[in-house]
């Protein structure tokens, strides 16, 4: 048996195959190296395990996961998940490797995820080279939930919205002012928090003033992670996450501008990268 996983910050997708081609799915909490340790990760796993799930019958595991892309977080993210499936092979690579896979499989292109966070690579079929460092929901993370949500946020806290708009979140938003700082600034995981936004973002997406700050961020996104490369115009660019698949009208209204009309967007990669799983990975 094997296992793929799809992790994100937010959440990890997990697929399990079995030799008679059996598919069992099922979802933990994201295992970002950055936000989680191994043993948090350990003890998260160990506790939401499925009840037909055995880890000492897994073989090999790929895991692909956001923060995971240098050296050292990859050796130590192999590290924990060895402990869970002692006797499995382990592959650790980032997620934007699985975003590749699945929207390129053997062909080149540039792949990108606007999910919780955002990241991009041009991919050769094979390799991966990164198009500019994410950095993260601090510096980074063009385009994603919790940068689009950052501006939202600060608008609303600082009355820049119009009546409507104030009033709608007001009512929806049920911490207070100071209940959304302590959040942010002193509680774990301020990047799933702020990601949390999103479906009150959704529902305001074609007001004007909110509905700029969207395409204004994926423009944001392209200018950091695409314009800047020699191969963007001369690739297929394909996207991940979900954002782009949900805000994706906006998405297109942002790339129409740089003169990019056709674009593949999934919003999960898993059922792409079980199909390529045999031949592929």
């Amino acid at each position: 048996m094997l296992i793929i996983a799809d992790s994100g910050s937010t959440k990890t997708n997990w697929a399990c195959l079995s030799k008679d081609n059996n598919i069992l799915k099922f979802a933990t909490k994201g295992y970002n190296p950055f936000f989680i340790s191994n043993e948090e990760m350990y003890d998260d796993f160990t506790n939401n395990i499925p009840e037909y799930l055995n880890p000492k019958e897994i073989k090999k595991v790929f895991f692909f996961g956001a923060g995971c892309g240098d050296g050292e977080r990859s050796i130590d993210m192999s590290k924990g998940i060895q402990r869970i499936f002692k006797n499995a092979e382990i592959t650790v690579k980032s997620d934007i490797y699985a975003s590749a896979y699945a929207l390129f499989g053997n062909s080149s292109g540039i792949a990108c995820i606007i999910g919780t966070g955002s990241n991009a690579a041009v991919f050769d079929g094979k390799n991966i080279k990164h198009t500019n460092k994410p950095l993260g929901y601090v510096l980074g993370d063009e385009g994603s939930a919790t940068y689009i949500a950052k501006q939202v946020v600060k608008k609303y806290l600082r009355k820049e919205f119009s009546y409507d708009v104030q009033q709608y979140f007001d009512k929806n938003i049920k911490d207070s002012a100071e209940e959304i700082l302590k959040n942010i600034y002193s509680k774990p995981f301020p990047n799933r928090y702020l990601a949390s936004f999103m479906p009150l973002i959704a529902t305001k997406r074609d007001i004007e003033s909110i509905n700029k700050i969207v395409v204004n961020s994926f423009k944001d996104f392209i200018d950091v992670f695409l314009a800047s490369q020699k191969e963007f115009k001369n690739l297929p660019v394909g996207f991940c996450g979900s954002v782009a698949f949900y805000f994706k009208g906006e998405l297109r209204v942002a790339l129409n501008e740089y003169g990019v009309y056709d674009f593949d967007v999934i919003s999960d990669p898993m059922d792409r990268l079980i199909d390529l799983t045999g031949c592929r990975i």
